[in-house]
């Protein structure tokens, strides 16, 4: 995960790589 708002965006809108892929980066980034 980069920032907390970029994590936020991708989970609450995911871009291309999904749910999935957002719900990782945020746990990295915990």
């Amino acid at each position: 995960g980069r920032g907390m708002t970029e994590v936020r965006r991708n989970v609450y809108i995911p871009r291309d790589v999904g749910q999935t892929d957002g719900i990782c980066e945020a746990k990295d980034t915990k």
